[in-house]
């Protein structure tokens, strides 16, 4: 019996870089201005995953001598990345608060600090997702999501609880690219 290939699950990795980097291709590893997000990438993930979410608005159009829609125009369309990140490094509050430097000083004591209003401007970023994950092999090819402009546009709310990391909640939205749209999903064929 043929293996089902089309079933895949397993974690991604999420990177950021500044809009305009080159995105790798899927047999490469991600490089350069290629930041992991999360200090262990998936494994600093909560196990609700990674969402990608597309979206839409689509308008139906009715005429009078039928009482079905005729036709459909889409007049919107997005793209949502959401995630939960376990990660209270200065880095992680770094993507969740628009790219704000951090400042090291190196003490005694040591720190790291970091400005928590983000201000009027939004900062962009390129947004990589990457999984070793193939709908049509069982070999070890990589699944790849290329979102050229994303800003975050989450509330990542910081809850010290015992017993449970605090959790950043991402929500990443994409705007239109002029040439790559919102992105591309590249699938390993073999």
């Amino acid at each position: 019996m043929p293996m089902p290939f089309e079933l895949v699950a397993g974690p991604v990795d999420v990177y950021l870089a500044p809009t305009g980097t080159a995105f790798p291709v899927i047999s490469a590893a991600p490089a350069g201005a290629w930041i992991k997000l999360g200090t262990t990438g998936s494994k600093d993930y909560a196990e609700d995953g990674v969402l990608v979410r597309p979206e839409q608005t689509v308008e139906e159009f009715f005429s009078l001598g039928a009482t079905g829609p005729r036709k459909a125009f889409r007049t919107r369309e997005g793209l949502t990345i959401e995630m939960t990140l376990h990660d209270a490094t200065a880095e992680s509050y770094q993507a969740a608060w628009n790219q704000n430097a951090i400042t090291t000083l190196v003490g005694p004591p040591a720190e790291k600090t970091i400005q928590m209003k983000q201000g009027a401007t939004v900062s962009l970023r390129a947004l990589l997702i990457r999984g070793v994950l193939s709908p049509y092999s069982d070999s070890a090819n990589n699944t790849q999501w290329d979102i050229p402009i994303v800003y975050q546009n989450g509330t990542p709310e910081t809850v010290y609880v015992k017993g449970t990391p605090i959790g950043l909640k991402l929500s990443f939205r994409a705007l239109e690219d002029d040439a790559l749209g919102l992105g591309k999903l590249h699938l390993p064929s073999a």
